[in-house]
């Protein structure tokens, strides 16, 4: 009868979901700046993960191809987002940021993707071979015009804009069974709570 509970109390306790901060530890920032001209580049993330990527200002978008081992770019995990274009040189100019992310309790790893345009601030996660999109700013309702993640040693943070200058940050929020992250409520302080 005790094994019975004691199972029983277990089973419970694992049915529960855990609330947990995570340990996060970020490589060098790759960092493209292109004025009036279209920049290409490949850059590698580990021994066998790659990344190859565009930035055409006139055009206002980057095309990122995240790769694996040997495989070809039409294979890739392929994405195209818009870029938060300046106009204050003699042409438009465009950043764009790509900061690899590794969640040191369970080696999980992610890619944050910076254009400065909502649309074109994502995480990108990476696990056996395969990439998927994770979070992508876009899906937060209002009208921003700027949207960053900022990385902290426990924490994510969003920082949106709108057109008036006002700024929102939310708290991420990652669930475990969907390999996603979501926004919580809006918050002034810097303290995100990761669900696994």
């Amino acid at each position: 009868m005790k094994k019975q509970i004691l199972a029983l109390s277990v089973c419970a306790l694992l049915a529960l979901p855990l609330s947990a901060q995570a340990d996060w530890m970020t490589a060098p920032e790759n960092r493209f700046y292109t004025e009036g001209g279209t920049i290409a580049a490949r850059i590698s993330l580990t021994s066998e993960q790659s990344l190859r990527l565009s930035v055409a200002p006139e055009e206002g978008t980057a095309s990122f191809y995240f790769l694996y081992g040997d495989q070809a770019d039409e294979d890739a995990f392929a994405l195209q987002l818009p870029c938060r274009i300046q106009n204050g040189g003699t042409a438009p100019s465009a950043l764009v940021s790509v900061i690899p992310v590794i969640d040191t309790g369970n080696g999980s790893r992610f890619y944050l993707i910076d254009t400065g345009a909502p649309a074109g601030c994502l995480i990108v996660s990476y696990k056996d071979g395969g990439y998927k999109t994770a979070f992508d700013a876009a899906s937060v309702e209002g009208d921003w015009t700027e949207a960053s993640i900022e990385v902290q040693k426990k924490d994510l943070v969003l920082h949106l804009k709108d057109a008036a200058g006002t700024m929102q940050s939310y708290l991420l929020k990652y669930d475990k069974k969907s390999g996603t992250f979501s926004t919580e409520d809006a918050v002034s302080g810097s303290t995100v709570i990761i669900e696994r």
